[in-house]
């Protein structure tokens, strides 16, 4: 059913028009205006499709009521059916939006069902561009695809929400305020120089930047990635720089995890290929002086007791040595698989730094190192396991063995730190947050995993102090480059120059896991290669002299 609002205050011509559109459209419903009052019933109700107007009007002018209809309905066509307008009024009629003119004649009555079936099909064809206009906004809206039009200055013309949310502005006049080219770092298109534009190449695009990926600052100083993609093109001669862009920043940001975890996957494979080749080495070792000597023993009839001795020392020594790289080995695993557990109870700091001591006399006296221990008198019990404390201390104390050249110093010295827990808690941060930044520079492996059954001081009751142990030795030093990653698995700050002390990389390591089950810290310092090194560990201390029966483990 075609809706008509016929607007004439002519009685015959109303007639007249009825009858010519009830010969062209066979179902029609004309509703018949005569008055500013039933038009503007007409106009709220709304319940038209097309609108005929006469151009004077005893109320008014056809000129208004055009205007009004464009008001209350901007899609609705409207034909001025007259033949009292001046060729003037008509071009102003045109310019206020009316689809057609008609001069009002008999001869000219047959053309007015042709101009309304016309008027009709083009609003049918402006409301079907205008929808899929809005959806294909909405669409790029939704995917967060921003499109701009821009001068070739880098003034911007037009955007839609989705580009000025992107240029982190709330208005097009705000946009308008910024410069693209000053956004847009590294921007593909400048200036353009307009007199090599042909009169040819003026009505076709120029030029096309598809694809690319740069970045956009934001009015509020932000970054972000983006997809550019502009044609310069010609409108009415003038040059105007179109666009598409998109957000990416969640794609480089994910391209560059995942370039982390490639660069962590390649490291951790070298890492594994050289610890190999490495345990292949120290395995080897002293497994060939075993074999070496079993041989000896059994080539001589009757070996003297001297050699006997010897080869018995000397097949201890490196069955020790070969077994503490095994339970090296057995600890790390524990450590990767989150199994290492601790037994913690109430351990005597002195007596145990003594074991340790005990346990590396024998290397520092065959290298003529002098030990130097200094003990504060008034040091705490520690609360944790003592084997492990033991292990921690042992470990420190023959790296520090191992780096030192003959006839040099170590000095050992245990004091007791009041009230620094805060401190402390501080500073353990503080190296982790560096441990962090250094592994992702260089693209490290996964931290150790933690243990099922760390010491955490929320178990005890509130500890006053820290037992620091300082380690400093006369030896080779550390670089600064290698220094944040000391405590690295299977790390070495050098394999020609490691290679020549032995080790796997896996004893501070497994120092740094300990100290942190116990609830402390580890740090590592060294002024630079060949100016010694300074290991300092913090352990959380319990009240002075009080016996082991009194305290029981956490759960």
């Amino acid at each position: 059913m075609l809706r008509v609002l016929l607007i004439d205050d002519n009685l015959d011509d109303r007639t007249l028009v009825i009858r010519h559109l009830n010969q062209t459209f066979k179902e029609i419903e004309v509703q018949q205006i005569i008055d500013q009052a039933s038009l503007d019933q007409a106009l709220r109700v709304n319940d038209f499709e097309i609108a005929i107007t006469d151009y004077q009007l005893i109320w008014t002018t056809g000129l208004k009521v055009l205007q009004q209809i464009k008001a209350a309905c901007p899609a609705c066509p409207v034909i001025m059916f007259t033949h009292s307008a001046t060729q003037e009024e008509a071009i102003e009629a045109m310019k206020a939006g009316l689809d057609d003119y008609i001069v009002k004649s008999p001869r000219h009555y047959i053309r007015l069902a042709s101009a309304v079936r016309l008027a009709l099909e083009r609003a049918a064809d402006r409301h079907k561009a205008k929808q899929t206009e809005m959806r294909l906004e909405g669409l790029l809206n939704h995917l967060h695809v921003g499109v701009f039009r821009a001068t070739l200055e880098g003034q911007l013309v037009e955007a839609n929400p989705a580009f000025l949310q992107l240029l982190g502005v709330q208005t097009l006049a705000e946009a308008q305020a910024l410069n693209l080219h000053e956004l847009f770092l590294h921007p593909p298109v400048k200036s353009f120089d307009r007199t090599s534009l042909s009169p040819a190449a003026a009505s076709a695009p120029v030029k096309q930047w598809l694809g690319r990926e740069i970045q956009l600052r934001q009015a509020h100083g932000e970054t972000v990635w983006v997809t550019l993609n502009q044609t310069i093109t010609a409108v009415d001669r003038e040059l105007f720089v179109e666009g598409l862009t998109e957000d990416i920043s969640d794609r480089k940001a994910l391209e560059l995890a995942l370039q982390q975890q490639a660069e962590a996957l390649a490291h951790a494979n070298r890492l594994k290929d050289e610890f190999l080749t490495t345990i292949y080495h120290e395995l080897r070792t002293p497994l060939n002086t075993i074999l070496g000597w079993a041989k000896i023993l059994r080539a001589q009839p009757i070996p003297s007791v001297a050699m006997f001795n010897r080869a018995l020392e000397v097949i201890e020594r490196n069955a020790i040595k070969q077994a503490n790289i095994i339970e090296d080995i057995l600890d790390v695993s524990q450590i990767i698989q989150g199994q290492l557990r601790l037994n913690p109870t109430s351990v005597n700091l002195e007596k145990t730094l003594a074991a340790a001591i005990e346990g590396i006399r024998p290397a520092a006296e065959a290298k003529s190192i002098t030990l130097n221990l200094h003990l504060a008198s008034d040091l705490n019990f520690i609360w944790g396991d003592a084997n492990r404390l033991q292990q921690i201390l042992w470990n420190l104390l023959l790296n520090a063995v191992k780096f030192t050249p003959r006839a040099g110093q170590i000095e050992v010295r245990v004091e007791l730190l009041k009230g620094e827990r805060e401190k402390g808690k501080g500073e353990r941060e503080k190296g982790k947050g560096k441990r962090r930044k250094a592994k992702g520079k260089r693209g490290m492996e996964k931290r150790l995993c933690r243990s099922h059954s760390p010491i955490h001081p929320s178990t005890h009751p509130p500890i006053p102090s820290y037992a620091q142990i300082t380690i400093t030795d006369t030896g080779i030093g550390i670089s600064p480059e290698f220094l944040p990653y000391v405590f690295d698995r299977f790390s070495q700050a050098d394999g020609s120059i490691s290679r020549n002390y032995g080790g796997l990389g896996m004893g501070l390591a497994i120092v740094r896991h300990l100290v942190e089950l116990h609830g402390g810290t580890v740090s590592a310092e060294s002024p630079g290669m060949g100016q010694g090194a300074t290991f300092t560990v913090r352990i959380p201390s319990i009240s002075p002299q009080i016996p082991s029966t009194t305290l029981s483990a956490p759960d």
